[in-house]
C-alpha cells in the first residue's frame, strides 16, 4: 500500500506545491517535489541505482510508449497509469503526480477525521466539506444524518480507506 509521510505545501508561482516522502508498505521509495511552477513532479527514487527496467504506460492522448526507469519507479507509474480520473467533463489516465497529489489528500482527510467528524452536504457545492469538531462517532453520526436529510452526501469518516479501525 502507498502512502505519503513528510508532507510540507507551499504556494507557487503556479498554484500550491508540496515535498513529500512516498511510501510503499511504510518503506521510503522515493522524495516527490512539485515546485508549483506548472510543471511535472520531480521523483527520486530510492533506487536510482538499480538496474533500468522497461516501463509501459499510456498519455493522455491515448498514445502508448515505453521509457527505462527504476524498480519503484515501474511499480508505482504503471499503477498510477492504470486508474483514471475525470476533470472538466474529461476522463484521462492518472500520472505519478497526480497518484501523489490524490495520497496527499487521503493523509489530510484521514488527519482532519481523526479527532473531528467531516461531513458533505449537497447545498455546499463541490469539494466542499464541514468539519465538526466532535470526534466521530455512530451516535454523533446518526444526529448529523437526522438534521441535514437528503442534503447530506456522505459523512467521510465512514469511507472505508478513512476509517481507522
Amino acid at each position: 500500500m502507498y502512502t505519503v509521510k513528510n508532507v510540507k505545501t507551499f504556494r507557487g508561482r503556479e498554484g500550491h506545491g508540496f515535498n513529500a516522502t512516498l511510501c510503499r508498505d511504510g518503506k521510503q521509495i522515493a522524495l516527490v517535489m512539485d515546485d508549483a511552477s506548472g510543471g511535472e513532479a520531480d521523483f527520486e527514487w530510492n533506487d536510482r541505482t538499480a538496474e533500468r527496467v522497461d516501463i509501459h504506460i499510456t498519455d493522455h492522448m491515448d498514445h502508448a510508449f515505453t521509457y527505462q526507469g527504476t524498480p519503484e519507479e515501474k511499480l508505482f507509474v504503471e499503477l498510477a497509469n492504470s486508474q483514471s480520473y475525470t476533470f472538466d467533463g474529461h476522463t484521462s489516465r492518472k500520472n505519478a503526480a497526480i497518484l501523489v497529489e490524490d495520497l496527499i489528500e487521503t493523509a489530510r482527510v484521514r488527519r482532519d477525521c481523526k479527532n473531528k467528524t467531516v461531513y458533505r452536504l449537497t447545498s455546499d457545492g463541490e469539494g466542499v466539506e464541514r468539519v465538526a469538531k466532535v470526534k466521530y462517532t455512530p451516535e454523533y453520526a446518526a444526529q448529523i444524518r437526522a438534521r441535514y436529510g437528503a442534503d447530506l452526501i456522505e459523512i467521510v469518516n465512514e469511507r472505508a480507506e478513512i476509517r481507522q479501525d
